[in-house]
């Protein structure tokens, strides 16, 4: 799982996911691997544009990634930052652990890098 992904996710449980959308859900990485990929400034412009930088910050948090507290304007314009953004985005996967709602605590499997969003019916 990548945080490009981790940005779209929203917790499934019934009656939780209008407030899970105001909140990314927390990512407990067991095991991670980085595969560097070439950056392509066009993707990542539109990632960035398409995402949620609040939600981003908060995954790259949970995965010990450092990114700046604020998106500065001249970002495209930063080439630090545009290997930063690149590398969070595109070449960290979550190989094994689990997104959990920080809402109601509901737990999503990853398992060999996909989430897996299926409810039990108890």
């Amino acid at each position: 799982m990548k945080l490009r992904g981790h940005n779209i996710f929203t917790c499934n449980s019934e009656g939780c996911r209008a407030e899970a959308n105001e909140q990314p859900l927390r990512i407990e990485a067991e095991d991670t691997i980085v595969n560097e990929t070439t950056l392509n400034l066009e993707m990542l412009s539109t990632l960035v544009d398409s995402c949620s930088y609040e939600h981003l910050l908060s995954g790259a948090s949970d995965l010990e990634v450092e990114l700046p507290e604020e998106l500065p304007n001249d970002w495209a314009e930063d080439e630090d930052l545009l290997n930063l953004l690149h590398n969070a985005l595109n070449d960290i996967d979550v190989k094994t652990g689990a997104l959990i709602c920080p809402s109601c605590e509901q737990r999503y499997p990853i398992i060999d890098g996909i989430v897996d969003f299926c409810l039990d019916k108890e």
